[in-house]
Formats: structure tokens, C-alpha cells, sequence
């Protein structure tokens, strides 16, 4: 038997044991199934038909540079039917923000994909109100230096519209061989939230890459917050770095502070801010390529302490919250073994958010782009993480087939078990979200998996799930999606 062979036995054996384990109150209230495509896109949620309850939105699309009538899809968070969807000329694997800019009371979508996509739907009806580079074909957008726009966030209004405006990276080239270092350098730019006219853009001082979805945060001024960033990717060397939103509209980036370097690598996951210090003031904390995790004073700029396991890459963000008896943050994250593009099995890291040790380590199923989530699921003042993973069963002759589950790690009780029943398929890159759809007291959680059980990569057909967990909500999800509960990946601290 060979290596990889041997690494799927045992994880075959692993999660044999969690298969008749799960909650017994958990049900499935409904189950969607959209051929033709598959989903990078983390859901997203928001009560767009006026119901109460909310409604779920996501980027779709098939291989680069192919079209699609219905790139962004939004459901009824009731029954799973399909509101409404809208085209795109390429994949949409953003997740959506949501900002009323139509005044009709109902918040309207933002998403980004590839070839310079941006464009905003109207929440009521997915019909276009307006797109970055309208008309362009993929190609076109390509000649004009745009790529890929990653997830945005808002800030002020610069332009004076009365409508906060859009901070956003782009960059990435997928036609791009692995270990060719001729990359487009890595943009952050400005864009009306309003309009979709371009305000600013900046390059990024390092002349690298970029794939991070930038984090803003203020301190003191609103109206120039500073601004996350990083450059590199998985075959490429970067760093993550800190301007200023003033800077991004001057389009110069030359005074940024580099705050941590990612050596043979760069970074590709949204970083995390956190008080871990306590000091009253946020701190960084970040996952390399590399698989290092490494925790930035966010007031000195300087590291406080960087830990990891050697030969694993790190592609996804992590989970923030409480999982031991201080009251500092810790920090849940996935990293994978290999060397990208081959990668094999991911093992998670529960790291002291004090003392940037380790806590506990375990094998988590097949390669994994897939970011946790947490939650207090039993008010013991101890978080639990929820992470979407894939299991990979393998047997000589025949190939190897996929399933997908849910994993609960309870750290208090230190029990880690399927939340949910086994699902039938692959997960790609999408995170579940986890809170109150429909406002009943009981926790809800959304996902959306690849229908095939051999080709986790390909886009055959979604499935999208809501759970009801028949767990009472305690008190505000404390991580509840990709990025956080709020999108932005700062952590608050619903107990205080």
C-alpha cells in the first residue's frame, strides 16, 4: 500500500467512527439542487422578499471564462426555492456584502469574480443596477489589467454621493502557470458604491500578486482607516502589509508598513483581528501559505508569536473564539499537507490565543479550502467550531468517492463529532453560515456542497442545505461566516 493510499485508510478508519455519531434533533428543512455549475462562494444572508425571514444569496459559475445566465443565485430562506438569479460572463466566486443603495428598504448585493467583475443586483429582483467594467468580455477586462476582484469592504463616502464606497483588491491571473513568477502586479482600489465609477487604484509596493480579501479597521479617524493587505500566493513570495485608505487615493502605496513576510510563499486567507494583548486594541493575526499562523501587536506592528506545522500549506482563514478557560482569543485554523497543486490531507490547529501555542492537533478529512466557523453551542462560556469537510474513501479498485460532513469540536468537553447527517458529494471553497434564519430562538446553518461523489473539482450541480439544528440560541453567533458574522474579520466578543 502506498503512502497516500495508507494517509485515506486511516482517515477512512478516523471518520468511520463519527459516521453513526451526529445530534439527533438536527433536521434538514430543505435541500436545493442547481445543475450545470458549481460554487466558490460563501452564502450570505439577508430577508430580501420582506417575509421575516432570511433570504440566501451566492456567487456560481463553471471553468474560467465561460458565461453563465445564473452566476448569482438567490434563495428563499423558507423553502429553498429560487428567488432569482443573474447572469455574469464569468465565474462569480465572491461572497455577497449587502447595501440598500435603492432606497427601497431592501439590502441589495455586491459580488466580485474573475475578469473584473463587480457589479451590484438589486435585492428585490437580481436585476443589474451597476457593473465595474459593463459590456466587457473577459478578454477585454484582461487587456484593460483586471482580473480577479476579491471580497470588498465598505468604507466612507469619499466621494461625497451620500452612498459609502467600496474598498476592494484585485489581481491573479489563472492562465498563470504555477511557478511562473510573471504575475500582474496586485491592485487595491477604490470604487463608488453608488456608480461603480473608479475613484482610485494603487499597486502594491512589492511589484507581487494578490489574492487576500482586504480587512480595514479605524483608529480614531473613520475617514482614513487603515487598511490590511497582502501579496503572494502559493508558488510565489510575498508579505502582508498596512496602509491607509489615504494612501490607496493618493494610488501610492510605498509608504505601507510590511508586517509580516510569508518567505517562499505568500498570503492568500483574510486575516483576523483580535485584542490578544489587552490592551484595548485589535491585533492581527494571519495565516501564511506556508502554514505558519502569526499573531501582529496591532499597536507596535511588531510579531508576538508565529507557530505552524512543517511541510502543510494554508489556503483558508481561521475561526476566532473562545476555546479554553482564559478569556483571550483563540484562534481554529485548517492546513493541508503537500506542496501545491498536489495536496493531501488537512489537519487543524487550535491555537492560545496568549501564548501562540498549540492547544490540540488532528487529521480533518481531504484537502481542505474550507474556513470554520464558531459558536457557544451549549452558554458553558466555551466556543465550539463547525467546520464543513470532505471525507475521501478509497479502495483499490474502485475510485475514490467523496462524502461531506459537518465536524463539531467541543473543547470543553473535548469531543469532536458529526453535527448532521453524511452527505453525498464534495466540498469545494464555500463556508457554511451559521445564526437565526428565520428569528424562531433556534440555530440555523446553511451550506452548499458539489453534487459529484468522484470529482470534487468539477461543476456538475450544487446542493444547497438548511439545517435546523434544534439547538436554542444563546446569545450572538461569535463567528458565523467566512470572514466573521459581520464580513469584515474582526472579532467581537458577544460576552461583554
Amino acid at each position: 500500500m502506498n503512502a497516500v493510499n495508507y494517509k485515506y485508510t486511516l482517515l477512512t478508519i478516523f471518520f468511520s467512527l463519527l459516521i453513526c455519531q451526529g445530534f439527533s434533533q438536527v433536521k434538514i428543512v430543505w435541500s436545493t439542487t442547481i445543475d450545470g455549475k458549481g460554487s466558490f462562494s460563501s452564502p450570505r444572508v439577508s430577508d430580501l422578499n420582506g417575509d421575516g425571514v432570511k433570504d440566501i444569496v451566492f456567487g456560481a459559475g463553471r471553468n474560467p471564462f465561460i458565461a453563465l445566465d445564473s452566476a448569482v443565485i438567490a434563495l428563499d430562506g423558507k423553502t429553498g426555492a429560487i428567488l432569482w438569479v443573474a447572469p455574469s460572463n464569468d465565474q462569480m466566486f465572491g461572497s455577497p456584502s449587502f447595501m440598500d443603495i435603492s432606497g427601497d428598504g431592501v439590502e441589495d448585493i455586491f459580488i466580485n469574480g474573475r475578469s473584473g467583475i463587480l457589479k451590484v443586483l438589486d435585492g428585490k429582483n437580481g436585476r443589474l443596477i451597476w457593473e465595474f467594467l459593463p459590456g466587457y468580455s473577459p478578454q477585454e477586462a484582461r487587456d484593460e489589467g483586471w482580473y480577479n476582484f476579491y471580497n470588498p469592504q465598505f468604507v466612507e463616502d469619499v466621494d461625497n454621493d451620500g452612498v459609502k464606497d467600496i474598498l476592494i483588491s484585485s489581481g491573479g491571473d489563472v492562465l498563470v502557470a504555477a511557478n511562473n513568477p510573471d504575475r500582474p502586479i496586485g491592485l487595491l482600489v477604490v470604487i463608488s458604491g453608488k456608480h461603480g465609477k473608479l475613484i482610485a487604484k494603487a499597486e502594491v509596493p512589492d511589484g507581487k500578486e494578490t489574492y487576500l480579501s482586504v480587512v480595514t479597521y479605524s483608529i480614531g479617524d473613520n475617514n482614513n482607516p487603515n487598511i490590511i493587505y497582502g501579496t503572494g500566493g502559493e508558488t510565489i513570495s510575498g508579505s502582508l502589509y498596512i496602509t491607509t485608505l489615504n494612501d490607496v487615493l493618493k494610488g501610492d502605496l510605498s509608504n505601507s508598513t510590511r508586517i509580516a513576510h510569508g518567505g517562499t510563499k505568500g498570503f492568500i486567507a483574510p486575516p483576523v483581528m483580535a485584542d490578544i494583548t489587552d490592551d484595548g486594541k485589535l491585533d492581527i493575526i494571519a495565516m501564511a501559505v506556508d502554514g505558519r499562523m502569526i499573531a501582529i501587536d496591532g499597536d507596535t506592528k511588531s510579531e508576538l508569536w508565529s507557530v505552524g506545522l512543517k511541510s502543510t500549506e494554508a489556503f483558508t482563514s481561521m475561526a476566532v473564539g473562545r476555546f479554553n478557560s482564559d478569556t483571550t482569543p483563540d484562534f481554529f485554523a485548517v492546513v493541508n499537507t503537500g506542496i501545491w497543486p498536489t495536496m493531501e490531507y488537512a489537519i487543524s490547529l487550535v491555537v492560545d490565543g496568549k501564548s501562540g501555542q498549540i492547544i490540540k492537533s488532528d487529521t480533518v478529512g481531504y484537502f481542505q479550502m474550507v474556513s470554520p466557523i464558531a459558536f457557544d453551542i451549549d452558554n458553558n462560556e466555551f466556543d465550539e467550531v463547525l467546520l464543513h469537510t470532505n471525507i475521501p474513501t478509497h479502495d483499490p479498485v474502485e475510485k475514490t468517492k467523496y462524502v461531506n460532513i459537518l465536524l463539531l469540536f467541543d473543547f470543553k468537553n473535548r469531543i469532536t463529532q458529526r453535527l448532521g447527517p453524511v452527505f453525498q458529494g464534495a466540498k469545494q471553497a464555500s463556508t457554511p453560515w451559521i445564526g437565526d434564519l428565520d428569528n424562531d430562538g433556534i440555530l440555523d446553518v446553511v451550506m452548499l456542497y458539489q453534487k459529484d461523489v468522484y470529482n470534487w473539482s468539477i461543476f456538475g450541480g450544487i446542493d444547497i442545505i438548511r439545517l435546523d439544528l434544534g439547538i436554542k440560541m444563546q446569545r450572538n453567533v461569535t463567528w458565523g461566516s467566512y470572514m466573521g458574522s459581520y464580513y469584515d474579520g474582526i472579532y467581537r466578543d458577544n460576552r461583554e
